[in-house]
Formats: structure tokens, C-alpha cells, sequence
């Protein structure tokens, strides 16, 4: 996706298409660009290129007077402009700054627009901008993995299909015909947040879960779990992480839903939070209600990094869904399990981490620690026991 009008219309204050359209639309029009991957930087260098007459502090002012705009308009643009930022600094301090408050609702009033305020949000607005409820309604339940089927977050399915090309082989890209995996549990309710990496894809896992759900009663159990209105992971609206006291009638031992679901990313992490219950002497059920898992991509991989197809839409979500839990919800902690992640959400989450890291919010767990062991030995004694307090729902 790219601009819908000329690059000057945006950037060059002194061309007379400039003051054609309002700040604010041309805001709007960036954010929707760049939340499909569209390049600023390189859009600016084109101007100059093309346009020998332009000069870099033209389009530089121009780019001040958005950041100017967006950030409420105490600071002129001019004044902004002699702060001496290079231009590329000022490119991704207007991305930043735009993008806190780059919204879109997909609502029948479906839309885009900026919000007044940045550290404030609502629940309602949270479930009107969550693409993930329109990806939920084009599941099919009864059959996880399909070709054909490629159930995405709204804008994500082209860049991953542009992505997907150009990798080439089969043993590169992310998988197509099997649902996402945004998150486990209910990120919403968690007292302790693991921010998490990829899910892996397991062809054999998945082939083979489809044949075992079909038995209508896992079916609808795992797919209300995962997309129902008042349940569903995917909307936010789901129960704890895994729930040993919801098994279903007439299977000996007993089966939980959530038993059968084709995750091995899912079951790597009920394996550790079992293992936290063990370590911090926890009932297992009290640490799955109050846990929950976002991955930093939903699309499962099969050998590739989480952004290696740049941010996608639904990573601009998630930004906002961090956001929304971390004004909200003052209690509740995020644990990334390794440095290599960290460097990954920080991409993610902008500059939002700094906040989170001042105010303690976040525990790195590992320098190095590829398999995401949870092990809380690389943890100092007071974060030890924060995260107990986190986990014990205290």
C-alpha cells in the first residue's frame, strides 16, 4: 500500500497541493499506510530525488509540522525543525507518535481514526479495534488446519503472501492454512503476561488434531474456547489459561478441551507454568488462571523469525493491546524470557517499553535462552517474589 496522493501533498510545506487536505487526513492517511507496511523514509527520499528543487529542510518542516500536529501543537513545527533531529530521527519520531494514536474500529461504523488520547482507553474501544474478532468468524471450527483457508488478521494476509514469496522453499515463510495462535488465555485478566515468540508449526501435530477433533464434542469445546462471543481467547472474553476443572463428560481419564488443541507452542507453555507451580508452590489451577501468553507474531513459523515480515497490522494491535493492559491494569507484569525477545517487543511496542521498564512492569528472565525456560533462577530475589505475588493472584 502506498499514499494515496502525490508524497508533496504530505511533506513539502511550500508546494501548493500541501494545503489541499487537513493535517488530520493527512494523518490518517499515513497511519493507514504504515500499518501496511509502507516505507516513510524511503516515500521522503523519493521527494528529493525526483524533485531537484526540493530541498531536505523543505520536507523536513513538513514532517515537523506533523509531529507538531499529532502531538497536540504546543511545540511549532519550526520549532521542532531547529532542534536539529536529523530528518530520519524526525521520520520515526512522527511514526511513533502517530501510531499511539492511530486507530482502526471495525465496528459497522468501521473506520480509522486518531484517538484524542493516548493514555486512555477504554474496554468498548478495545473490542471495536481487535481485527481478530472478523479473523474468528472465518475459521472453520471443525477444521483447524485446511488449505485454502487463510484465516488472518485484517490487512495481515497480503504482506504475509508477499513475505511467503519471496522466502521461497518450503522449509521458510509461515503457514497459511492453519488458524493463528495471537495468544493463550486471556491477556485482558492475567496478573503475570509472558511475551512470547512465534509458534511453532508441526506438520505432523496438525495433521493429526484435525482427525481427532473430529468428535463434535472436542470440536465445539476447543472452538468455543477459542472464537466464541463470551469465551473465546480470540475476543478477549476467554476463562483462564487451562482449566483442569472444565473436562468433558464421558471420556476415561478425563479429557480437557484444550487437551487436543494442535499447539506445540500452546503445550511448551502449560509445560512451564506447571513447572511454576511447582517451583513457587502453587496450586497449578491458580497459576493458569492467572498466566496468559501473547505471541509476537500469530502466524506459525516454520523457521523464521517473529518479525521477519516487518510489523503487520496485528502487531499494531497488539501494541495497543499492551497499552490498554498496562494503563488499566496497574498490577499485572510482563515476562519476556529472553534478551533476544526483548529486542523483538521493543520493535513491537515502540516506545511504550521505555514506560514499562521505568515503572518495573517488565522482567527479563535470560541473556541467552533460546528453548524459553521459565526458570525463575535468573531473577533476583525481590522480582522472585514479585512474580509469586503476580502468579499467587496477590
Amino acid at each position: 500500500m502506498s499514499l494515496p496522493r502525490t508524497y508533496r501533498t504530505y511533506f513539502d510545506p511550500y508546494c501548493s497541493e500541501y494545503k489541499w487536505i487537513s493535517a488530520e487526513q493527512k494523518l490518517l492517511e499515513i497511519g493507514q499506510a504504515v500499518i501496511h507496511g509502507f516505507d516513510l523514509h524511503e516515500c521522503v527520499r523519493e521527494i528529493l530525488q525526483s524533485h531537484s528543487h526540493v530541498t531536505e529542510d523543505n520536507v523536513h518542516l513538513g514532517v515537523c509540522n506533523l509531529i507538531s500536529e499529532v502531538t497536540g501543537g504546543s511545540v511549532s513545527g519550526l520549532m521542532l525543525l531547529r532542534r536539529k533531529n536529523t530528518l530520519d530521527v524526525d521520520i520515526d519520531l512522527l511514526v511513533e507518535s502517530l501510531m499511539r494514536r492511530y486507530r482502526v474500529r471495525f465496528t459497522p461504523d468501521a473506520g480509522h481514526y486518531l484517538a484524542a488520547d493516548s493514555n486512555k482507553f477504554s474496554r468498548q474501544e478495545l473490542d471495536e479495534i481487535n481485527g481478530w474478532r472478523v479473523a474468528a468468524g472465518k475459521a472453520d471450527w471443525y477444521k483447524l488446519y485446511k488449505f485454502g483457508n487463510f484465516v488472518a488478521f485484517p490487512g495481515d494476509a497480503e504482506l504475509i503472501r508477499e513475505y511467503n514469496l519471496q522466502a521461497g522453499g518450503c522449509n521458510k515463510g509461515f503457514v497459511s492454512y492453519i488458524v493463528p495462535e495471537p495468544w493463550y488465555g486471556n491477556p485482558v485478566n492475567a496478573r503475570v503476561i509472558i511475551l512470547g515468540g512465534a509458534p511453532r508449526y508441526d506438520d505432523f501435530v496438525s495433521r493429526i488434531a484435525n482427525q481427532t477433533l473430529q468428535d463434535h464434542r472436542l470440536t465445539e469445546e476447543v472452538a468455543a474456547r477459542l472464537f466464541d462471543d463470551f469465551r473465546g481467547w480470540w475476543l478477549l472474553n476467554g476463562k483462564s489459561f487451562y482449566d483442569k476443572t472444565d473436562n468433558l463428560h464421558g471420556f476415561e481419564p478425563p479429557v480437557h478441551p484444550m487437551d487436543l488443541y494442535n499447539s506445540p507452542t500452546y503445550r511448551h507453555w502449560l509445560d512451564q507454568f506447571r513447572r511454576w507451580a511447582s517451583w513457587f508452590k502453587i496450586d497449578d489451577q491458580t497459576v493458569m488462571d492467572n498466566v496468559a501468553v501473547i505471541n509476537s507474531t500469530a502466524y506459525l513459523s516454520i523457521d523464521d523469525e517473529p518479525l521477519a515480515t516487518g510489523l503487520l497490522p496485528s502487531h499494531f494491535f497488539l501494541r495497543h493491546l499492551v497499552n490498554y493492559i498496562f494503563i488499566n491494569n496497574p498490577d499485572t507484569i510482563f515476562v519476556i524470557p529472553s534478551e533476544k525477545l526483548y529486542a523483538v517487543w521493543q520493535k513491537i511496542l515502540g516506545d511504550s517499553m521505555t514506560s514499562f521498564m521505568s515503572f518495573n512492569r517488565v522482567l527479563i528472565l535470560s541473556k541467552d535462552n533460546p528453548r524459553f525456560n521459565l526458570s525463575p533462577r535468573n531473577l533476583s530475589d525481590k522480582e522472585k517474589d514479585l512474580l509469586k505475588r503476580r502468579i499467587s493472584g496477590k
